[in-house]
C-alpha cells in the first residue's frame, strides 16, 4: 500500500527513477525495493523522496504528516509482534496532533468516526486538506485497517488451534504480510516454551524461491540435510513446528542426547582402544570429517533455492543474491533471534538488523545513569 502510493506519485511527477536516485542519494536498487514493497523507506529516505516530489517536510504540512504516518505504520507492521491498540492510538494521536497544530486548537479527540472513509475525508478537508494531502492519510488508514484485520483473523485462528493458524499464513505473503508476521511470531513463541528445557537449542529453516515447486522440493532436501547434520553432532529433534508457507519457514528444537551410563562406559573403553591403536586424535578427526561432510550436504541442498536462512545454535547461514554467508553468533544475537523470529525471514537484511539490535543493547540505560 505504501509502495503503491509512492509509486503513483512518482509516476505522476514524470521524474525518471535514475534522476530521482541521483537527487535523493538513494541507490536505484534500494529505490526499486521501496517501490515494489520489499523495503520500507527510512524517515530520512521518505523525507528526501517527498521533498523532490513537491511535498516539503514539516509537521505543519498535512500531506507530509500523512506520508510519515503511513511509513511508520508500515514499519511497525513488519515487527514480529504488533499490538492492535497501539496501531489505533498511533493513527488517532497523529491525526489529532496534526489538526491541533494546523488549526491552533487543543482538541483531545478527532470528534468524528475516522474508521469511516467519508468522515475521515471530511475531517481532513476541515483541516485544509486537498486531494494530494488526503491521499497519504487514506493509505495510512488502509495499512492500519489491514493490521487490525489480520490481528482479528489470527486471534480467531488461535481459538481453533495451530493448524488453522498456519493456514492463515498460507495466503500470499505480499498480499497479507501482517497475518504472515503474526503466524511467525506465534510459531516462535510456541517453540520458545520448549527451549526452556536444559540442553536445547533453536533450529530455524527459511527458504524462498520465485518457483513454488522448486521451493517445495528444496524444503524437503534442505530439512533432510539439516537433520542429518545435527545427528552427526549427537543432537536429536525434540520439537518441530508446522511449516509456514508464503515462502517456507519452519521452527525446530534440537537437544544433545544425554548418554546413558552404559553409553559412557562403552565410550570410555572405545576411546581407550582407539587411543592405543591409532592415536588420541583419530576419533575426533573422524567426527570432524563426518560433520564437515554433513554440513557440505546442507550447502549443496541450498544451491537449489534462491534465498535462505538457516539458524542452529550460534551458527547462522544466509543465502542472498547468489552469495552464501556463514556467521558465528553471539549469545545476544541468539537471544534476539529468539525474541524476533521474523528476522529469519529476511535474508537481505538479517545481518544488519542483528547488528543494529546489538548496538541498541549496548547503549547505556539513561534511567540507571540518573540513579547513579
Amino acid at each position: 500500500m505504501l509502495a503503491d502510493g509512492l509509486d503513483n506519485i512518482i509516476i505522476e511527477s514524470r521524474q525518471p527513477l535514475s534522476e530521482l536516485s541521483r537527487s535523493t542519494g538513494i541507490s536505484t536498487t534500494r529505490l526499486d525495493k521501496i517501490l515494489t514493497g520489499f523495503a520500507i523507506p527510512t524517515r530520512d529516505e521518505l523525507r528526501e523522496l517527498l521533498s523532490k516530489l513537491n511535498v516539503p517536510p514539516g509537521y505543519n504540512n498535512l500531506a507530509y504528516r500523512g506520508w510519515e504516518l503511513a511509513r511508520h505504520l508500515a514499519e511497525y507492521s513488519s515487527r514480529s509482534l504488533v499490538i492492535r491498540d497501539t496501531v489505533e492510538a498511533m493513527f488517532v494521536g497523529t491525526l489529532v496532533h496534526a489538526r491541533n497544530e494546523i488549526l491552533e486548537s487543543a482538541e483531545s479527540s478527532p470528534a468524528r468516526d475516522i474508521s469511516d472513509i467519508r468522515e475521515l475525508t471530511e475531517l481532513l478537508e476541515e483541516i485544509g486538506g486537498d486531494g494530494e494531502s488526503i491521499r497519504p492519510w487514506l493509505i495510512a488508514r488502509d495499512i492500519a485497517d489491514s493490521i487490525m484485520t489480520a490481528d482479528s483473523t489470527v486471534r480467531r485462528a488461535h481459538r481453533f488451534g495451530r493448524r488453522n493458524l498456519v493456514e492463515v499464513a498460507s495466503l500470499s505473503r505480499r498480499e497479507h504480510p501482517f497475518a504472515y508476521n503474526f503466524v511467525i511470531d506465534y510459531e516462535g513463541r510456541t517453540r520458545n516454551a520448549v527451549l526452556d528445557e536444559p540442553g536445547t537449542g533453536p533450529v530455524t529453516i527459511y527458504l524462498n524461491d520465485s518457483d513454488p515447486n522448486r521451493e517445495l522440493a528444496a524444503s524437503r532436501d534442505v530439512e533432510r540435510a539439516v537433520r542429518a547434520w545435527l545427528k552427526t553432532q549427537g543432537a536429536e529433534i525434540i520439537y518441530e513446528g508446522n511449516p509456514v508457507v508464503g515462502s517456507w519457514w519452519k521452527a525446530l528444537v534440537a537437544r544433545v542426547k544425554n548418554p546413558t551410563e552404559e553409553d559412557v562406559n562403552n565410550g570410555v573403553k572405545f576411546a581407550a582402544r582407539t587411543a592405543s591403536l591409532y592415536g588420541i586424535d583419530t576419533r575426533q578427526a573422524e567426527v570432524d570429517k563426518m560433520q564437515a561432510e554433513a554440513f557440505a550436504a546442507v550447502m549443496q541442498a541450498l544451491e537449489n533455492v534462491e534465498s535462505a536462512v538457516i539458524h542452529s545454535g550460534t551458527l547462522l547461514v544466509v543465502k542472498h543474491a547468489g552469495q552464501v554467508v556463514r556467521r558465528e553468533l553471539s549469545q545476544l544475537d541468539v537471544e534476539n533471534l529468539r525474541r524476533h523470529p521474523i528476522l529469519t525471514t529476511r535474508p537481505s537484511s538479517i545481518l544488519q538488523e542483528l547488528q543494529e539490535l546489538a548496538e541498541c543493547e549496548s547503549l547505556p540505560d539513561p534511567s540507571r545513569q540518573r540513579e547513579l
